[in-house]
């Protein structure tokens, strides 16, 4: 008798995937693409290797005011993640120095969980829907996302996505 539930291996896709964060907005969704700050994306055909840890980054410019949390997390892909994790703070202190900053709060998404965190949509993106109130709260957020790869030297491959937005 199986244990755990089979989990089917999705490949990374060819390039790190635009993220985006989802609000709701007048006319429906408004969705705000993140800044890729760090990656170790070393697959072919277009491998783009940055040192994770060589900061400090900085944070992009707020590209809207907003009135409410965000809903999801969009990745414009159908390559699910092994893993996410989702951490946002109210001010702009690097995620870097997270063991500094109680501040910061984390969410994160496991795929092979039994609890059902991620999914693809019919349009054929990922989606992650459940991220608590207390983390999408936030104005400044870094989201971590990992793929198992065959082709990478170290069998994952990951990036790295900022988000800052205003609070007027």
């Amino acid at each position: 008798m199986w244990e755990e539930p089979l989990i089917k291996a999705y490949p990374p896709p060819s390039e790190p995937p635009i993220a985006q964060m989802v609000f709701d907005g007048p006319d429906g969704e408004i969705a705000v693409e993140g800044v890729l700050s760090v990656r170790h994306w070393d697959i072919p055909p277009n491998p783009q290797v940055v040192a994770p840890w060589d900061g400090p980054h900085k944070w992009p410019q707020p590209p809207t005011p907003r009135k409410a949390p965000a809903r999801k997390l969009r990745f414009l892909t159908d390559a699910r993640p092994g893993s996410v994790t989702v951490t946002s703070a109210s001010n702009n202190l690097s995620p870097l120095v997270i063991d500094e900053n109680p501040d910061w709060v984390d969410y994160t998404c496991v795929r092979s969980e039994i609890r059902r965190c991620m999914n693809v949509t019919q349009e054929g993106v990922v989606e992650l829907d459940e991220i608590p109130l207390e983390v999408m709260r936030n104005s400044h957020f870094a989201v971590y996302a990992d793929w198992a790869s065959e082709e990478a030297e170290d069998e994952y491959v990951f990036a790295h996505w900022l988000f800052n937005f205003s609070d007027e």
